[in-house]
């Protein structure tokens, strides 16, 4: 008996032929998966075989053996190179202490789990890139043939000595992020200064790339948060919406003045960010 589906009658032979088309796209994304998936994966390994040549023909490269006296004597950071879906890593280790020379928070494992933001994003990796991996600017030393390929609990235990960050992949600096690496140069309080005066720049990519800096300071970014607020006025979908979540309850006054002045959707985001920020969820960077 024919089947009624809101109105329109069907029979059941002209209702498994619509599904045909639905069908064999799938039947053919798997064909392709199947092809695709060996290339992509052969393709990744001749790309990291090659960068690995690059960095020990720059001599930029240190062996396991010679790195586990450093590992063992707690000297140095070690670098984790990695962004989710990606299917190649690398590790790096400098011998200073970048937590310690890092203007920026850095991300660490347990941070970057809690973040809904790629982590090539966060601008702890935009000034790692600039002064660490970056093959032409960096100085990190590649490590190659490490323990972790082989024995992952012989790894963990001499790299437990020295902290480990991550960082992400990186193209080019663009212009608005060089502006930023510079600003980044000066004392603490003189650089928060000039990126909440980036806030007002009249380039989106510029006071975006100074919202999320100013976002990974958390709490100690609060006297941003009246600029973060105008910010977000002239664009409702910058980062100036993830870096109030990361400064916190210390937003709230600023964020509940925008809630009662405004109308439409940047009422409704405000609203947004109070429940959100009173909930204590991280922001962009996962660091609050």
């Amino acid at each position: 008996m024919p089947r009624r589906r809101r109105g329109v009658t069907l029979d059941r032979p002209f209702g498994c032929i619509l599904a045909l088309p639905f069908l064999l796209g799938i039947c053919v994304l798997g064909v392709l998966w199947i092809f695709c998936w060996p290339i992509a994966v052969g393709a990744t390994a001749m790309g990291s075989w090659r960068f690995k040549r690059l960095m020990k023909k720059r001599n930029r490269y240190i062996g396991w053996e010679d790195l586990k006296p450093h590992l063992e004597r707690g000297d140095g950071t070690l670098l984790f190179q990695w962004e989710q879906g990606s299917l190649a890593g690398y590790f790096w280790w400098t011998e200073q202490d970048v937590k310690k020379i890092s203007p920026i928070p850095c991300t660490e494992e347990k941070q970057y789990d809690r973040s809904p933001g790629r982590l090539g994003e966060h601008p702890f990796t935009m000034w790692c890139h600039e002064y660490y991996t970056n093959e032409d600017t960096g100085t990190a030393l590649l490590i190659v043939d490490h323990q972790a390929e082989k024995d992952d609990k012989v790894f963990e235990q001499y790299t437990s000595k020295v902290p480990n960050l991550m960082t992400g992949f990186r193209r080019a600096i663009t212009a608005a992020e060089r502006k930023v690496l510079e600003i980044l140069k000066q004392d603490h309080p003189t650089a928060k200064a000039q990126l909440i005066a980036l806030l007002a720049d009249t380039k989106r990519d510029v006071r975006d790339i100074a919202a999320a800096t100013l976002g990974t300071f958390g709490p100690e970014a609060s006297d941003a948060a009246p600029a973060l607020v105008r910010a977000l006025e002239m664009d409702p979908d910058g980062s100036s919406f993830f870096a109030l979540i990361d400064i916190g309850p210390e937003a709230l006054p600023a964020l509940q003045e925008l809630a009662d002045r405004s109308v439409g959707k940047l009422k409704k985001d405000a609203n947004a960010l109070i429940h959100t920020i009173e909930r204590k969820k991280p922001g962009f960077g996962g660091l609050g």
